[in-house]
């Protein structure tokens, strides 16, 4: 009977630990289960602070932006103004200067004589007046000597007077401006040397190109000189 008793009160003891644990365990799950809310807490305090702090940086980031837009508006706004201002007083200056600018071409001196260097004929049929007796208002006169081209500096009404002796009996001389016929003279049929004379006036725009043409003929350099003047 004892021994049951000693038993009975063992295992009383038993089960007295093992609800002091249970007591444990319950208390350490409830601890680790409070600390758990908590960090989720303060992990949602946080992520809420964040998605606030980014909130406030989009907004900073937006009205950044409108600042930006508006300055470029108003930019853009001033240079069409100051653009159309200047276009305005360029055409103003323009119209102002045209009638100066016009009297001055007008009034600007273009004139040359000169005469063949020696008798001979020339094989592209272009004949040289390199001998030059007067020039002025011409800037381009090496060329005008060499090639036998008179190249216009400025536009205008110019007087032309060519003279071309030769014994060469019935051939044709020409001036031609841009390679287009002008007027034409031709040579005497008798045995003896001719003067053969060709007068115009002629329209010249810039860079126009006027030269005397003799296909196969002999120039005698005698009298055979060519002058042109600007006469408006």
């Amino acid at each position: 009977m004892k021994r049951l008793q000693n038993t009975t009160l063992e295992l009383s003891k038993k089960v007295s630990k093992l609800e002091q644990l249970k007591s444990i365990n319950q208390a350490l799950d409830f601890r680790a289960i409070q600390n758990k809310v908590q960090s989720l807490d303060q992990k949602s305090i946080l992520l809420t602070n964040n998605q606030n702090a980014r909130n406030q940086d989009c907004l900073a980031l937006y009205n950044v932006t409108q600042v930006i837009d508006n300055l470029f508006k108003k930019h853009i706004q001033s240079f069409e103004t100051s653009r159309n201002e200047t276009l305005l007083n360029i055409e103003s200056k323009q119209n102002a200067s045209s009638p100066e600018i016009r009297n001055e071409i007008t009034t600007v001196e273009v004139a040359v004589t000169s005469c063949v260097f020696s008798d001979q004929t020339f094989s592209d049929y272009i004949i040289k007046f390199s001998i030059v007796n007067f020039h002025v208002g011409i800037n381009n006169l090496h060329t005008f000597k060499s090639s036998g081209k008179f190249v216009c500096e400025i536009p205008g009404l110019y007087f032309i007077s060519v003279h071309i002796r030769t014994s060469n009996q019935n051939y044709y001389f020409h001036v031609r401006k841009n390679n287009m016929l002008v007027p034409s003279s031709k040579s005497d049929s008798g045995d003896t040397a001719s003067t053969n004379q060709i007068s115009a006036v002629v329209g010249f725009q810039l860079n126009d190109a006027l030269y005397v043409y003799a296909n196969n003929v002999r120039i005698e350099v005698s009298y055979s000189c060519l002058s042109i003047m600007k006469v408006k």
